[in-house]
């Protein structure tokens, strides 16, 4: 069931998400940059985490407890982040909701025996730092009813 549950915030599941919403919206809604703003933010946010993972270069929990595979550094949990940001993005989910996810993500990770649980707190405020950033920096004002020039 673990296993299951932390595919949700793995990449191949998260860029299929926000892809489909960007391909799925009203093409002259908004512009370009604006209907692939959620890729975008995805992309970032995973390029600035995997930065910071290398950075701080923690540890994982010894490979011999490991319930699945994983590879790289433990701190901030990349599955974490990546589920709190893809469900926010992809299905427009408000913070609680991401929020729920990326716990249960998160919750999954630590069942796994891949990560420690400072880990997955640091991944869960990741994507919501970044989610938050992320709209303030968004085009148009930060509203997808809002066209830009318009």
């Amino acid at each position: 069931m673990w296993v299951a549950v932390t595919a949700l915030g793995s990449r191949p599941v998260a860029y299929t998400a926000v892809a489909a919403r960007c391909l799925t919206r009203e093409p002259t809604a908004a512009p370009v940059l604006d209907r692939c703003w959620p890729l975008l933010v995805l992309a970032a946010g995973d390029a600035a985490r995997t930065a910071l993972c290398r950075a701080v270069n923690r540890p994982r929990p010894p490979a011999e407890e490991w319930l699945s595979h994983c590879q790289g550094a433990s701190f901030p949990s990349r599955h974490t982040a990546t589920a709190l940001l893809a469900t926010g993005l992809a299905a427009g989910a408000g913070p609680d909701t991401a929020g729920a996810v990326a716990a249960l993500v998160g919750l999954s990770r630590v069942a796994l025996r891949v990560h420690w649980p400072s880990d997955v707190v640091g991944g869960w405020l990741f994507g919501y730092g970044w989610l938050a950033a992320s709209e303030m920096a968004r085009p148009c004002g930060g509203s997808e009813s809002v066209q830009c020039g318009g």
